[in-house]
């Protein structure tokens, strides 16, 4: 079986929601719901839609929700230990975006928001965000890219909690652990979203992508606290990037 690389999952989506009609009918009746303005208020509600449709593409992927593995013992102190290292490594990012203002202003700008922001911070975000992303479509995608891992690890957020990965420093440790992998689909995913006009549409579709690689990771039951590989000259780095099948 051939290996899928992230990259691939949201294109693959776009394919699998037109061509299946039941799913198609779930996205277009989330969409048709999110752009009611009480969902703009409550990230409950939006979050809720999102999470519904990806443990309904991971059934129709052949995954059962309620079997997903949760984390051993030992993925348990492994994942502890990638969470304390990435905390670190946080704080000296955030110090550099203090360093330079404009860059992190025009992060913050051109990227959608993450779950792990305070709800006041995230409706804010979301409300001058979106309108922002669909008339300069381009603009996210070139700043989307510094933080394209962090849209994979929202994506992600549904298999993490049934993973048993709840708490956000966990999850963003995991995706500072897969983060070539991580920026492949976040880029792919950003690339999509930015097409004018559709944003909240393929929002959704980014969720089924998810969904799709969340499924395939079950299935090879890919361990998420394990680094991935980056050879560089011959000489291994880290560890191997998710090897998915089809």
């Amino acid at each position: 079986m051939a290996p899928v690389i992230p990259s691939s999952y949201p294109g693959r989506a776009v394919i699998y929601v037109v061509t299946h009609l039941n799913i198609l009918k779930l996205v277009l009746r989330y969409f048709v719901q999110e752009i009611i303005p009480v969902y703009w208020i409550f990230r409950s509600l939006t979050d809720a839609h999102h999470r519904r449709l990806f443990l309904d593409v991971l059934v129709l992927r052949g995954v059962d929700p309620a079997k997903v593995s949760r984390l051993s013992e030992k993925e348990k102190l492994e994942l502890r230990v990638l969470t304390s290292n990435n905390n670190a490594k946080v704080q000296v990012e955030k110090r550099k975006h203090k360093e330079n203002p404009v860059l992190a202003a025009g992060v913050w700008l051109f990227t959608p928001p993450l779950k792990q922001d305070g709800r006041i911070a995230y409706f804010v975000h979301r409300i001058i965000t979106i309108p922002i992303r669909s008339v300069l479509p381009f603009l996210p995608v070139l700043f989307g890219a510094i933080k394209s891992g962090a849209v994979t690890q929202n994506a992600l957020t549904p298999y993490f909690e049934l993973k048993g990965i709840e708490e956000p420093a966990q999850q963003a440790a995991v995706g500072e652990a897969h983060k070539w992998s991580f920026r492949q689909f976040g880029g792919a995913a950003l690339v999509l979203e930015c097409i004018p006009i559709l944003t909240l549409f393929l929002q959704f579709v980014t969720t089924v992508a998810a969904a799709m690689w969340a499924a395939d990771m079950e299935k090879t039951e890919f361990s998420l606290v394990k680094r991935e590989r980056v050879y560089q000259n011959g000489n291994e780095e880290a560890v191997t990037s998710t090897n998915h099948t089809e």
